[in-house]
């Protein structure tokens, strides 16, 4: 499996009269158009029909997934400052160690 790192996003609002209203991101182009084999929302943010909650939605392998855009928020929050790269440690943890 390959990985595709997109730098063009793009946020659209989507508005349907069965589904309220939802703000979807793209992956684009330089000129902010979409991407001619990625022309399928990337993800997707809806609230819940009962709740109001604020969901986040992607396509994965096995179907549609929506989770809490909370616990996204969280996430991204945790992961602030305490996410590394492989590179980071080889430069800040591996290499003080052998200095040490």
């Amino acid at each position: 499996m390959s990985i595709r790192k997109l730098k063009n996003l793009r946020s659209q609002w989507f508005d349907s009269v069965n589904e309220g209203r939802q703000l979807e991101l793209f992956a684009a182009d330089e000129a902010g158009q979409p991407l001619k084999d990625v022309q399928y929302p990337l993800l997707s943010i809806l609230a819940d029909e009962k709740s109001g909650e604020l969901l986040l939605e992607l396509s994965t392998s096995k179907g549609v997934v929506q989770v809490p855009a909370s616990e996204v928020k969280a996430m991204i929050e945790a992961a602030s400052g305490q996410v590394h790269s492989e590179l980071w440690y080889e430069k800040n943890v591996y290499d003080q160690d052998e200095n040490t």
